[in-house]
């Protein structure tokens, strides 16, 4: 990690040196060295916030390598999610003639055709047990292609044939056992897959097949266009999870195709994620809930925040007292966001991350926590979230703003409204460390915050819970006076 520079004067850091020798002041956060709080020397205030909260416009868009959800989720408190899957399977062949069988000729019995995923994790209930179908695009579906900036997370079902191609009553508990397969010359142990069995006609039609249509090189698109995997929510008795799968892993997630030859060999005809072709769309249902409700109040200082992981929601946190701040040094300023209890929290678990940024209204854009939020190329989360806070301790979640507040009172920098929420990714101005207010950059990618997608909801206490009062949400700060 990159250290931080204080950027204080110098009587500033001698007091800092001579107070590192007395007591540590653990606060809530416990790992940081800080002047003993005696109200002579070093005092403690707490800030009050107001906090508000609204839905999240959402224009996220997962990637051909990353996590797809599968499954449909009821939440008391949140509401349903339902995610489906589609993708194309091309081919997968090592001779130069296109066709993934020997031959047209070749595959006299479809023995099974087999559709498999790559499993990677599940959110929710993992007893959930859901009917999975597989359908086929409509192959006049012309709005299914491949695209390297995908397909966003909000876009309309793509069109499908109506009968489904094959379906399979998942337990998601069992997604991690394993499976024995034979072939010719090959015995394969398969682990952590869901496996649907699709109708054998299907096999028999990609087997007749030939070189001089769908396997004619570019062509095969217009034959088959790609699979929808979905839910069926009428058909399943325990919706109450989703599971995650990985496409672009082509040992793991393919469609074979297994057939016996004249002489009665057993081969497999493999089908894999080659390209683009692929969609995650994730459809949020709330009405009639607790987080539906809440966001629908009109309270200027709500006291339960209700944040969910993309798509999902945002709340707008202010701290009045930030202004009116006089000259001081600042050790430590904490913004302290607990968590309170909700309906099915045991089984429904906070984000892995949350994320702090600004509001610049005057420019129309959001802009990170200067000199306290840092990009960063030494950790896979890409910014300093170690020590600039979001993850979830004791109950809580914490930001360090030392450094912006000490800029607050010492540089009379604007004071902002924050937004906190738990995006898959985001896309802020940046402040690069100690530069003005001018420079803020835009990012040259997406960060990865908070994955995989549709993981995680939390409640937050606002700025006027009273249940218990000091569990609201504030800004403390440890000081000395100049």
């Amino acid at each position: 990690m990159k250290k931080f520079a204080i950027g204080l004067c110098g009587f500033v850091l001698i007091l800092f040196f001579q107070e590192s020798c007395t007591k540590i002041d653990t606060t809530t956060l416990g790992v940081d060295l800080i002047p003993r709080v005696d109200n002579v020397n070093t005092f403690d205030t707490t800030l009050e916030v107001i906090s508000s909260s609204y839905f999240l416009p959402d224009s996220t868009t997962i990637g051909a390598t990353a996590s797809h959800a599968l499954g449909t989720l009821e939440d008391p408190a949140f509401g349903k999610t339902h995610a489906d899957i589609y993708v194309r399977l091309n081919p997968a062949v090592s001779t130069t003639n296109g066709n993934p069988f020997i031959s047209k000729d070749s595959a006299q019995i479809i023995d099974s055709v087999v559709l498999s995923l790559n499993y990677q994790g599940l959110y929710g209930d993992s007893t959930s047990l859901q009917n999975i179908k597989v359908y086929e695009i409509d192959p006049l579906a012309t709005n299914f292609d491949d695209t390297l900036t995908g397909y966003k997370i909000d876009h309309p079902d793509f069109d499908v044939l109506p009968t489904a191609l094959g379906q399979k009553l998942v337990d998601f508990k069992t997604l991690n056992d394993s499976l024995t397969v034979i072939l010719k010359h090959d015995t394969a142990r398969l682990s952590s897959e869901l496996h649907i069995r699709l109708d054998n006609s299907f096999g028999r039609r990609l087997a007749d097949y030939d070189t001089t249509n769908a396997y004619k090189s570019g062509e095969f698109e217009n034959y088959v266009r790609g699979f929808a995997i979905k839910a069926d929510e009428p058909t399943s008795p325990l919706k109450k999870a989703l599971a995650y799968f990985d496409l672009s892993t082509a040992t793991k997630t393919k469609l074979r195709v297994y057939y016996r030859t004249p002489g009665k060999d057993t081969l497999a005809a493999e089908f894999t994620f080659q390209g683009y072709a692929n969609a995650n769309t994730i459809q949020r249902t709330i009405s009639g809930t607790e987080y539906a409700n809440n966001i629908a109040s009109t309270s200027k200082n709500k006291e339960k925040l209700y944040l969910q992981s993309t798509p999902g929601s945002q709340a707008i946190i202010t701290v009045p007292g930030l202004k009116g701040l006089d000259n001081r040094v600042i050790y430590r300023a904490e913004l302290i966001m607990p968590i309170v209890a909700s309906t099915d929290n045991n089984i429904f678990g906070v984000p892995n991350f949350i994320f702090l940024d600004q509001v610049d209204s005057a420019k129309g854009r959001y802009v990170t926590v200067k000199n306290d939020f840092i990009l960063s190329s030494t950790n896979g989360q890409g910014y300093n979230y170690e020590s600039f806070g979001g993850l979830p301790k004791n109950s809580q979640y914490i930001f360090n703003l030392t450094r912006h507040v000490q800029q607050i009172v010492t540089q009379k920098i604007p004071v902002l409204s924050f937004r906190v929420y738990a995006p898959y990714s985001t896309y802020p101005y940046y402040y690069p460390p100690n530069t003005n207010d001018t420079t803020a950059l835009r990012m040259s990618q997406l960060l990865l915050v908070n994955y995989p997608v549709s993981f995680g909801r939390v409640v937050l206490a606002g700025g006027s819970n009273v249940n218990p009062p000091d569990m609201r949400m504030r800004l403390r700060i440890i000081y000395s006076k100049i």
